[in-house]
């Protein structure tokens, strides 16, 4: 998993299927997010579990000791916090990458070449006609 966020794994992913796994982790925990208050200052309760800035919130209180239930069981709310970083960190290294590929080194700019993915194609095609 820590090879998607060094440029040559990344890019050697398809991005449309990361894309796809993150569609459906947030097809299933969206109705359980939405039911959470979103946090405001001044107006939060100890302890309780807020939405804050897109990431699970205690305030004054332990994210550890909370969580999401719903039909699929339960995810910790630290869980769910790590789960959608990771998805952010994958495509900013993706954007990093495609914006740097000619810089890269030539065995990372291969595999940009060789993928399968639309998006970096057309990265590789634009560096190929600008160079």
């Amino acid at each position: 998993m820590a090879q998607l966020f060094e440029p040559a794994g990344n890019l050697r992913q398809d991005a449309r299927q990361v894309a796809a796994i993150y569609e459906h982790f947030a097809a299933h925990t969206a109705p359980l997010v939405v039911r959470l208050p979103v946090y405001e200052p001044g107006r939060a309760v100890a302890g309780q579990l807020y939405r804050r800035a897109g990431f699970l919130y205690v305030h004054q209180g332990s994210l550890h000791l909370e969580g999401l239930s719903g039909p699929r069981g339960r995810i910790a709310a630290p869980a769910y916090n790590y789960i959608l970083r990771r998805f952010a960190c994958f495509f900013a290294v993706r954007r990093a990458a495609l914006r740097a590929l000619i810089a890269l080194p030539s065995d990372v700019q291969r595999i940009a070449e060789a993928s399968s993915d639309p998006c970096v194609r057309q990265r590789v095609e634009e560096v190929a006609r600008a160079g």
